[in-house]
This record gives C-alpha cells, sequence and structure tokens, in this order.
C-alpha cells in the first residue's frame, strides 16, 4: 500500500529511526482501537549499523496493518562522512492493491527531522516549494526535464482571481499544496508557482508540458517536451477539477502514484 525509501545524512539514522518509531507506538497505542504488537531490532558489525522495526495493528474491521521501518547507516573507509538509509513499508491484510494510502505520519516525521532526505538526488520534503518569478520558471523547467530526475514533480499554479470565484470550502491554495505535500511526501515534490514563473516556464517547455493557469500537474520522471505526444504520461487538471474542495488534490496525485508504483512493483516500468 505504501512504500518509500531514501538517503539521510543525519548522524545516526538508527537512533533516528528507532526514536520515531517510539514516538509513532505510543501515538497508536493512545488510540487505543486495535491491538499493537511491535518488534525491534539493532545489528552493528564493521563499518555498518543497522534498525529494523515492525507494529502490527488490528484495526476495528478486523484487517492488519503493518508497518516496517529499516535504517542503516554506513561509513566509506576513505570518508568519515556518515551517510544512511530509511525504508518504510506499510501493508494491510486482504487490501485492494489499488488503494491510496497517505504518506503515514511516521514517514513525515523522519523526513522532517532528517538532513538533507532525498532519493536518487531529488531532495525530499513535506512541504511544498514556493517558485516566483522568471527565473524561478526557467530553473523549474530544468528540474522538470532534467533525465536524472527520479521522483514526481506535482506543480500547481496560482490563479487568485479564478479561485477567489471556485472556492467553496474554508481553504486556499497554500493550504491544498501543504496537505498534497505532506500526503505524498517521501514520493514525490510539491511546487507552487506563481503568474511570472509559470509564464516562464511554459516558454521554457513548450506546449506539450505547458501548466494552464490556476492548474495542477504531475510531471513524471524522463519528462522530454521533444516526444510527441509526451503530455499524455503527464497528467494535468484544470482548477475547475480540485480547487474548490481541500481534499481533490492530495487524492488525485495519492491514487496516481499509487497506480505507478503498481505497475513498477509488475516490473512495466521504473518510477
Amino acid at each position: 500500500m505504501f512504500t518509500a525509501s531514501w538517503i539521510d545524512d543525519s548522524e545516526d539514522v538508527c537512533a533516528l529511526a528507532d526514536e520515531v518509531f517510539d514516538a509513532w507506538v505510543e501515538m497508536k497505542s493512545d488510540a487505543a482501537y486495535g491491538f499493537l504488537q511491535s518488534s525491534r531490532h539493532t545489528s552493528e558489525s564493521p563499518g555498518r549499523l543497522s534498525f529494523r522495526a515492525c507494529l502490527t495493528e488490528t484495526l476495528r474491521d478486523g484487517t492488519r496493518e503493518t508497518s516496517e521501518v529499516a535504517a542503516m547507516r554506513s561509513r566509506d573507509r576513505f570518508d568519515d562522512s556518515p551517510s544512511g538509509w530509511l525504508t518504510v513499508d506499510v501493508h494491510r491484510s486482504g487490501e485492494d492493491l489499488h488503494e491510496y494510502l497517505p504518506s503515514p505520519w511516521l514517514v513525515q516525521q523522519l523526513i522532517a527531522r532528517g538532513v538533507r532526505p532525498r532519493f536518487a538526488g531529488d531532495p525530499l520534503s513535506v512541504s511544498p516549494t514556493m517558485v516566483r518569478g522568471r527565473d524561478g520558471g526557467e530553473a523549474l523547467a530544468a528540474r522538470v526535464t532534467e533525465f536524472e530526475r527520479r521522483i514526481p514533480l506535482v506543480v500547481l499554479s496560482s490563479e487568485p482571481d479564478l479561485f477567489a470565484r471556485l472556492r467553496r470550502e474554508r481553504s486556499n491554495l497554500a493550504d491544498i499544496a501543504a496537505e498534497t505535500a505532506r500526503s505524498c511526501a517521501g514520493l514525490a515534490s510539491v511546487v507552487l508557482v506563481d503568474e511570472a514563473a509559470r509564464t516562464q516556464f511554459n516558454d521554457a517547455v513548450g506546449p506539450e508540458l505547458a501548466l494552464d493557469a490556476g492548474g495542477l500537474r504531475v510531471f513524471r520522471p524522463e519528462a522530454d517536451p521533444a516526444v510527441d505526444a509526451e503530455a499524455r504520461r503527464h497528467p494535468h487538471r484544470r482548477a475547475e477539477t480540485w480547487y474548490s474542495h481541500p481534499a481533490t488534490a492530495p487524492a488525485f496525485v495519492g491514487r496516481l502514484l499509487a497506480s505507478d508504483a503498481l505497475i513498477a512493483a509488475r516490473g512495466a516500468v521504473t518510477v
């Protein structure tokens, strides 16, 4: 249902994972609506320290949810700077693999408290990034089309006048972007662009990858504006379809990421 793996430069990712896992178990225990069972194991060998922990919870409907976290820190013999890996996997018994599960609190905390968390060089965050002006739009275009990028970019375009007419819930673009970033933490990055940045971005990437005013677009890895019909690989939603309710954008992005992960797990593509 949910799997994320990334690199972290914390001095000791194993201690970080242990501490956050403890808080995760305590939070689940306070809820007191299901049966909990947890385990953990730490091992050390020359040049390597590893930590594994597992929490199994029986939900109200009888299904079991299992959250597993693994951390490993190693030191290169020629370089004393620390590096570490973190992996979190969450699944439920008897669930449809297509079901969307937002990024768990456990993942959000590990990323928020980490040091330069990243996947294949792409930074991870629990908060959206604001991109402003022509220079910002040019830099975003370079990031979207960078061949080495390995995580999706979720780009939301600001259009205040249009949003003022569409608003039906007590939310705004900042709230929606923040919730979207939290819900896909560890899986994608969320970016907000202003009008000047959007205009320059569109000039740089061309019509296949352009972003509408007030639009939301998910750019999968290996975005190439020179490829015909590339637009179909990078789903776009107009403001009318996602802005009026604060839960729509996070749900749309989550379902898309879940679908990509399912395809990747079957060996069809790499994301």
